[in-house]
């Protein structure tokens, strides 16, 4: 039946006793349309057969229905799966064959075959007589057995009706006793509310039930703020009808059931009519107080909008005539109910024993209940005003003159509690449109409209100014007192924080590891709204304004002992303890030393408690502090994907889901909340549901295992039908439930139903019933406290389930088939009203659903039809078939036990009506999809992104039951126009039954989903992390079968669906499927705007398809179709629009990864962050998307400081929405640090401060970024970048190989996440990635490898460029072929550099700094190859350049300066290099300050020392040379080359001036410190220990030189090769100490050693390798081998004057020696020539004094001489 139909009447039962049917016009509680009150006598249930039952007798009137499920399957289908069959093989008969060998074997064998079967067939005749007798002999034994049967069955039968009888007699006679409230029926509201609660003790059970909600009516009706009137005559009907169950209570309870309630009670226990007891005999009392209490919760809901200031727009806006229908149905329905009362009073065996006085006061109360509805219609009065002033509106936006009306007045009643100044305020602030609008309590709203208008959040600072003090100076009565009562609560710190949390709580906002900021940014109007929005209190719940109470509850919540996050739910009402298993469960899980992961599983099938035990021990877990961490509840109860259970857990932390993987973040803010001293608990409860499904069951233990292995201080609880392993990091205790213990079970069904114990025994005869199982027993005791069972009915019903196992012990499934077969009796024997109900309600979510998913599922909008669904799901919540759920902070959820909603699914649907599920399952889903365009409209909004993501994120388990909906493409089931079960007393099929269970949603529910799928919602989606989750949904949406796709009509239905599809796609990195769907969104688009090409529905189409095109790097296709979208968005929006912001975001980042547009970028994003701003507020995920994008893209530009202000934005926001462990917080902290960096370094270094020092203060920063990263082991470009900023800070600090490490990360994340576009360009964040890790390659000794990465970069940017003629070009190919140059591979860098000047100069100017920086790498690869002739120019060229370019003071000026200078120096130029060392030296000293001007002023100090020296001005170059050693040991330390360097500059100096013994101290002492610190094998000790033996040379100490110069080369050849610059340096140092003690033929294999080793480093052609000729050639001159020294000589003049030219003083060096050889050779003339010549070059070159000018002059004479001899 249809759910908006009325219920028919029931067909009669028995003719003699016919149930009176209620009116047509009404229906019931639940099913009818209008959400009426159930019929005071229950209709007769549509029985439900518990599994292996006897067959019905016949004179039940129930109808059986059809077995649709056994009791072992329901209970295998929620514990577990079936197990796989296995199947053995068959075997097949072998074939024999036998050949005859004559014709008479044959004719024998055929005779005896015959003899055979001539024998068998008169055996078989034989046999089937035999047969035929035993049959009958078998008949007439089962007749005789019958007969007994019957015999001994009509005994029983006789036997028990004379107990009944003898039973009967014996029973007291029951009486009447007197009531006070029937003198206060009409007496005041609090007469009322004292003498009810007065008279409680003498009431029976469950009129003391019922008298404590007819209090509650009381203090509604003596409290209302309106309809005043109506409320009272609604009050003294429920008195009267409570002082009738007073004074009949005894006479009640004797009284027969009705035949309805009888044949529903005897279809439950499977024909228990005819026990004695049985068929709810007894139980009258209970029937009659059950309806009558269903009927006081419908008058409640009546009266709750009257209870609170609300009350003014109620009576302004409600349906008058619904209200009129709904008090009619109330009065009529109390009527009926009354006049069945006095029917069966009358019945009574005491009736006779009445007083007539008693008669007499009961019947006052009867002519209470009989008089007509005096209703008074206030509203359609009020509302004919409304509508005369000009409707709502206009009476909200100037209510004042409204409220003067003395009809508004009246009907208002205003002046009595509501003052007018109160209901001006009241109706204004629902005109206004401020954020104040949200807050339900009137005082908060008031409050908030007063104190701050239209801000939409403030700091908590202003609210505790505002709030509660604020309160007193509100317009109304009582507003005083209430101020002084909340300020008396929120006295003190300790308070006021505890409401901070339980707002925060309540906004889904765990405190966890780096959420503080959260509290410190303040408190919104959608937080407070949020926090207060479900009622706290039963006042609330009863509609008063107790908002004091809400407070008080709400501090209650607040103050548990827990420092994190808590979840914990509270014990249920009807709880029995479970002590000693709970404390097992308690002492498992604070065990071990917290250093694993420990875990408990609770083991045992639904039903057992296992929910309830896991709450109880994880409260005794609180308050023994072993959970100071928090206490985090997942439910995955109906959990179906791995996305569910994945966002279930994230929301119960505090998370924001995204579309990357969630489970990183888990395990980082698991770990971040404990530690093994400070544990916190996790329980998992349902687990098993996600674990029976593959998708989720794979992530789900994925998360657990990384949970155990990263998170030693979690707790694991779980709740699972199965056990659980969670490897080897966690120690699992397996706790299995049993059923409760005898007594236990027994008080719960005391709990259950009070009366049990006013008769000894009765409550242990129920708890055996049920077996001890809780499930089971709460639902039995439920229906008995309602009058549905009788004990005799549970006892049978108890029997009849647990039938199948009486002959074997019970086991886990046995358990879960008897709490089955006694949730299938229960269902019997509710009323059709509470049945179709249940049916309605199991189209809810498993773990539950808010206040309206549950009134759309019951068919209750308005307040009107709200009344009966409030009223029907009190009833099911007093039977235990239906629950309420809450969190701490959180709205209270509807929940049904997963057993119950088997059977219910399973069996009711097919009974009732196939149809009322899948009606309600389209309620639902109407419901949630309106839901969720309402939160997609304001998530959209300045202000209410938080408090929407809280809602939808609450709401998890809502919206995946909405996706599972949408996703099914089933037929819709037709039942062919037949009546519904119901009403034809038919059974559907099983195959129907399954079939309507799986249907999809009716087409107009589909159309409203696609209609749905607009801008808004897809951004609630994304920003919920949901879009991937909606790929099955729309490839559903899309089916041909579903009919959306097929008609036409739906065209921009489709579209939608098409767009969410491809953006579904697009998250999941799906881009070529994406871009098939974003294109079919377009076409459906532009079909349907045809007359408006420029709709913003064409422009999200096109940022649709363009996301495709940017995910395959087809930026230039996605620019196109963004710049479209930005123009229809700006014409038709406006610049302040989300919409407009989402396209100029998207069109900045494509321009941006186009590296010849990516200028234009800036701009767009600047644009889309101010609409962000503006239209969504700083605190809107998206705004801190688009002000990472800005910064981003300003960082790159290089402006440090104002990139780091956005970054500093962002981080805030970022703490505060996402928390610490979220990729944005990352990134926003990684940039922040890297900018501080630019901003400190480039400070530093302009005020001459340390850069290191100034990096090293970031360097937490980005170790925090760092961990966040690691943590979430993301692998984004982000990631990326922020790789990249830590490698920057360690170059910064010196740090070089830890920046490698990092440089390599971020290239490598780059190639992953940064693929080049379609014509193969590489992104500028790769290329920046590469020339980092580049340069930290060189500063590490690594050129080689840094050539390979630099060549890519080069190469990467010229395809950038276009062109080489560009200055970026030009300085990484300066880089470039510096790393050639560390290499010596200068065939490569010559060209390079050449190359590097040419981009320069043809790309910026000749005369620029680009083209001085590329000439002085190019004159210093000249330099490096000893041709410093040819440097020369290059290097005066570009210091008149720097000159030009930066000034004569310019740092830059100062280092060409220090270049020149070593190039003069290296041709002994000292007087030339003189004046550039100095004026450098100033310059540098002057800007000192910084490690690195330091060390350069440093250089020059050096430089001008030996320029000194070597023009004999020894005294000068003293002075200068000690400064330079200062700061090199200061800054590089005494083991550096530079400082010993430095040093020899100086020993050199001081023995020039004949201070060897200070010059030797000084070289002892850097030997000593070099063996303390770096030990005496490193090569830096190898070098100190040289140059000592240098200065021990140049004394003359040769035999103490020369061991020194051995150890030192050992050392070098050892640790840095035989080609390393500092061994050839020393070993021709110790050939030549051996060759000045005469000890040539030693010398000569190391001088010829050395020679060959400068040939592989330096090549052939080098001045190097003609160095080590002229050393070789001496050494041969000296053994006398003239020959092969003339060729050795020879040779070195020849590479001397190619690489030099022939006026270098090296070149006229080996001269002298050729010279030196020819004379020995006698060749004196030839030799005169050659020393004449050197000579002219040492005279003009070096000076008179050189010492090389002086001993070729020497040389020179002795050839003279030699001639002159001859």
């Amino acid at each position: 039946m249809g759910c908006g139909a009325s219920q028919p009447a029931p067909r009669a039962a028995e003719p003699t006793a016919p149930e009176k049917a209620p009116a047509t016009t009404g229906g019931s509680v639940s099913g009818g349309a209008q959400g009426a009150i159930p019929p005071p006598s229950p209709t007769p249930a549509k029985p439900l057969t518990p599994p292996k039952s006897p067959a019905a007798p016949t004179s039940a009137p129930s109808r059986k229905v059809t077995e649709v499920a056994s009791s072992k399957e329901l209970a295998k289908e929620v514990t577990s799966a079936s197990s796989p069959a296995l199947n053995a093989p068959s075997k097949s008969p072998s074939v024999a064959s036998s050949r005859a060998s004559s014709a008479r074997r044959e004719q024998e064998a055929a005779a005896a075959a015959k003899a055979a079967a001539d024998a068998q067939a008169a055996q078989e005749e034989a046999r089937a007589s035999r047969l035929a007798q035993l049959a009958a002999e078998a008949q007439a034994a089962r007749d005789e057995a019958t007969a007994a049967a019957e015999a001994q069955a009509a005994a029983a039968a006789a036997a028990a009706a004379a107990e009944a009888a003898a039973a009967e007699a014996a029973r007291p006679i029951p009486v009447a006793r007197d009531s006070p409230l029937i003198d206060v029926i009409r007496g005041e509201a609090f007469d009322i509310r004292d003498k009810v609660k007065d008279s409680m003790p003498s009431m029976p059970f469950p009129v003391s039930a019922a008298a404590k909600e007819v209090v509650t009516l009381a203090n509604q009706s003596a409290n209302c703020f309106a309809n005043a009137d109506n409320l009272s005559a609604l009050r003294q009907r429920a008195v009267a009808g409570l002082a009738l169950l007073h004074i009949y209570s005894d006479l009640l309870r004797d009284a027969p059931p009705t035949p309805a309630a009888a044949a529903a009670a005897a279809a439950a226990v499977g024909g228990g009519a005819a026990v004695p007891g049985g068929a709810a005999a007894g139980m009258g009392l209970h029937a009659a107080t059950s309806t009558f209490r269903d009927l006081v919760a419908a008058m409640s809901a009546f009266a709750r909008p009257y209870c609170g200031r609300g009350c003014v727009l109620h009576m302004l806006a409600a349906d008058p005539a619904a209200e009129k229908a709904a008090f009619a149905r109330l009065v009529s329905e109390l009527t009926i109910l009354a006049d069945d009362l006095m029917n069966r009073a009358r019945n009574s065996r005491g009736w006779s024993g009445v007083p007539q006085s008693l008669s007499g006061r009961a019947d006052d109360a009867l002519l209470v209940l009989r008089l007509g509805p005096s209703y008074t219609d206030h509203l359609t009065k009020l509302q004919g005003a409304v509508k005369s002033a000009g409707g709502l509106d206009t009476v909200c936006g100037s209510p004042e003159a409204f409220l003067d009306s003395a009809l508004v007045i009246q009907e208002l009643s205003l002046g009595s509690k509501i003052s007018k100044d109160l209901a001006v305020s009241l109706l204004t602030a629902h005109a206004d449109r401020s954020p104040a609008r949200l807050l339900q309590q009137p005082e908060l709203r008031l409050l908030w409209r007063t104190s701050f208008g239209s801000e939409a959040e403030v700091s908590w600072g202003a609210w505790w100014e505002a709030f509660p003090a604020g309160i007193a100076k509100l317009p109304g009565l009582g507003m005083g007192p209430l101020a002084q009562k909340l300020g008396a609560m929120l006295a003190d710190e300790l308070s006021k924080a505890a409401f901070q949390r339980h707002v925060l709580a309540a906004n889904n906002v765990i405190p966890v590891a780096g959420r503080g900021l959260e509290s410190e940014a303040g408190i919104s109007a959608y937080a407070l709204a949020a926090a207060f929005g479900a009622p706290l209190t039963d006042a609330a719940a009863a509609g008063f304004d107790d908002l004091a109470g809400e407070v008080a509850a709400a501090l209650a919540s607040a103050t548990v002992p827990i420092e994190g996050p808590y979840q914990l739910p509270p014990l249920p009402p009807l709880h029995v303890p479970r002590e000693e298993l709970a404390e097992k469960v308690a002492a498992a899980l604070q065990g071990g030393d917290g250093s694993k992961c420990r875990a408990v599983c609770l083991v045992a099938p639904p039903g057992l408690g296992k929910s309830t035990l896991a709450v109880e021990a994880a409260w005794r877990l609180v308050r023994a502090g072993g959970a100071r961490g928090g206490v985090v509840w997942v439910d995955l109860a109906g959990a179906r994907t791995w996305h569910d259970v994945e966002a279930r857990i994230m929301i119960a932390l505090g998370l924001i889901k995204d579309n990357a993987d969630g489970r990183p973040r888990i395990v980082s803010t698991l770990r971040a909340c404990c530690s093994g001293s400070r544990p916190l608990l996790l329980v998992v409860d349902t687990i098993d549901n996600a674990l029976r499904q593959p998708g989720a069951a794979d992530g789900l233990w994925g998360l657990l295992g990384q949970v155990v292995e990263g998170c030693p201080g979690v707790r694991l609880l779980l709740a699972s039908a199965a056990p659980v392993s969670l490897g080897d990091g966690a120690e699992v205790t397996t706790v299995e439930v049993p059923p409760l213990a005898p007594t236990a079970a027994a008080k719960l069904a005391c709990l259950v139903c009070p009366d049990l114990e006013t008769s000894p025994g009765e409550g242990s005869r129920v708890a055996l019933a049920g077996r001890c199982l809780p499930l089971a027993v709460r639902l039995m005791c439920g229906l008995r406290a309602e009058g549905r069972l009788s004990t005799k009915d549970i006892e049978a019903l108890g029997t009849n389930a647990a039938r199948p196992h009486a002959s074997s012990p019970l086991s886990s499934a046995g358990f879960a088939e008897i709490t089955v077969g006694v949730i299938a009796g229960c269902l019997t024997a509710l009323p059709t009203a509470h049945q179709v109900a249940l049916l309605q309600l199991s189209a809810l979510p498993p773990a539950g659903a808010g206040p309206e998913t549950t009134m759309a599922a019951l068919n209750a909008y308005s307040p009107a039809t709200a009344v009966g669904g409030r009223a029907v799901l009190a009833a099911l919540q007093r039977q235990g078939l239906a629950g309420i759920s809450a969190l701490p902070g959180r709205r209270t959820q509807t929940v049904m036990h997963s057993l119950v909603r088997a059977v219910v699914v399973s069996a009711l649907a097919p009974a009732l009506d196939l149809n009322v599920r899948p009606q309600a399952e389209d309620r639902v889903a109407t419901a949630l999809l309106a839901a969720m365009a309402t939160w997609g409209r304001t998530y959209g909004s300045r202000e209410g992104c938080s408090s929407v993501l809280a809602a939808a994120r609450a709401a998890q388990p809502e919206m995946a039951e909405l996706m599972a909906l949408l996703t099914r493409v089933n037929p819709r089931v037709s039942t062919n126009g037949g009546p519904p079960p119901i009403l034809s007393g038919e059974v559907a099929s099983a195959e129907l039954a399954a079939a309507a269970a799986g249907q999809r949603l009716p087409l107009e529910t589909i159309v409203t989903a696609a209609k749905g799928f607009n801008g808004d919602v897809a951004e609630l989606l994304h920003g919920l992390g949901a879009l991937p989750a909606m790929e099955a949904v729309c490839e559903a949406l899309s089916a041909p079968a579903v009919g959306l796709v097929a008609n036409r009509a739906y065209k921009v239905e489709m579209a939608n669906v098409y767009r969410v599809h491809a953006l579904a796609l697009t998250a999941q990195g799906k881009f070529e499927e994406a871009q098939a769907h974003g294109n079919m969104c377009i076409h459906l688009r532009s079909e349907a705007a045809r007359k408006n090409p420029n709709s913003p529905a064409i422009a999200s189409a096109n940022m649709c398809l363009a996301a495709s095109y940017v995910g395959m790097r087809l930026f230039a296709d996605a620019e196109e179709l963004l710049r479209q979208a930005v123009d229809i968005c700006v014409a038709a929006m406006g610049e302040s629009s989300s919409h407009t912001a989402w396209a100029l975001g998207a069109l900045a980042a494509s321009l941006e990864a186009q590296p010849t547009k990516a200028h234009e970028a800036e701009g767009l994003y600047r644009r889309a962050l101010e609409a962000r701003r503006t239209v969504q507020g700083p605190y809107h995920p998206r705004t801190i998307e688009a002000t990472l994008a800005l910064a981003s893209c300003v960082r790159a530009a290089e402006r440090y400081e104002e990139a780091k202000t956005l970054y500093d934005t962002a981080t805030a926001a970022a703490l505060r929405v996402f928390g610490e462990f979220h990729a944005a917080t990352a990134t926003a902290l990684s940039g922040a640090a890297t900018c501080t960096d630019g901003v400190t370094a480039a400070a530093a270094e302009a005020a001459g401060g340390d850069v290191a020092a100034a990096a090293k203060a970031q360097e937490a920063q980005h170790d925090r970024a760092a961990a966040v990263i690691a943590a979430l082991a993301l692998e984004t470009a982000d990631a990326a970048a922020a790789a990249y900023g830590r490698g920057r800070n360690y170059t910064l600090q010196g740090r070089h190989k830890e920046a490698e490490v990092q440089c390599r990360r971020a290239v490598d994340l780059c190639g992953k996440t940064l693929p080049r576009d379609a014509q193969g360009r590489e992104q500028a964040a790769t290329i920046a990635a590469l020339l980092a890790l580049g340069a930290c390659l060189m500063e590490v000794g690594k050129p080689a490898e840094a050539q390979v990465v630099l060549e890519r970069a080069l190469n990467a940017k010229v395809r950038v460029l276009g062109t080489q003629a560009h200055p970026e070009a030009a300085a990484i190919a300066r880089q470039l072929a510096a790393a050639a140059m560390a290499t010596r591979r200068y065939a490569i860098a010559e060209p390079l550099c050449r190359q590097a000047l040419a981009m320069a100069q043809h790309g910026v100017g000749m005369e620029t700094k680009e083209a001085a920086a590329a000439m002085s790498e190019y004159a210093r690869c000249m330099v490096l190859q000893g041709r410093h002739p040819a440097a020369e120019p290059l290097l005066r060229q570009a210091l008149e350049l720097r000159i030009k370019s930066d000034g004569e003071a310019a740092v830059a000026t100062a280092a060409a300066r220090v270049a020149l200078g070593d190039c003069l120096g290296a041709q002994q130029d000292a007087a030339g290099a003189e004046p550039h060392y100095r004026k450098a030296y100033e310059v540098l000293a002057a800007a000192g300050g910084t490690r690195d001007r330091a060390l350069e002023a440093a250089a020059a100090a050096h430089g001008l020392g030996l320029a000194l020296l070597n023009q004999s001005k020894a005294a000068e170059a003293e002075g200068v040379l000690k400064e330079a050693l200062e700061a090199r040991r200061k800054h590089l330390g005494a083991e550096h080359k530079d400082t010993g360097a430095t040093l020899s500059a100086l020993a050199a100096t001081l023995g020039d001036r004949g201070r060897y013994s200070e010059a030797e101290a000084l070289f002892r002492a850097d030997l000593e410190a070099a063996e303390k610190t770096l030990g005496p094998r490193h090569p830096n000790t190898a070098t100190a220990m040289s140059a000592l033996a240098g200065c021990l040379q140049a004394q003359g100490r040769l035999p103490e030189a020369e061991p020194l110069f051995m150890t030192s080369r050992n050392i070098c050849t050892t640790q840095l090769g035989p080609d390393h610059p500092n061994t050839l340096t020393v070993t021709a140092n110790l050939a030549a100490c051996l060759a000045a003690q005469g000890r040539h033929a030693e010398a000569q294999p190391l001088y010829e050693a050395e020679l060959e080793a400068a040939k592989r480093v330096h090549g052939e052609n080098h001045p190097d390798v003609a160095t080590s000729l002229n050393h070789l050639a001496t050494c041969l001159q000296a053994l006398g081998q003239l020959d092969d020294a003339e060729r050795a000589a020879r040779q070195a003049v020849s590479l001397f004057l190619t690489a030099l030219g022939d006026g270098h003083p090296n070149s006229a060096l080996a001269t002298n020696t050729l010279g030196l050889v020819l004379l020995a050779q006698g060749k004196a003339a030839e030799a005169v020539a050659l020393l004449e010549a050197a000579m002219t070059t040492c005279d003009t070159r070096l000076g008179p004094q050189h010492a090389w000018t002086i001993a070729t002059k020497k040389n020179l004479e002795a050839a003279k001489a030699a001639t002159g001899a001859k």
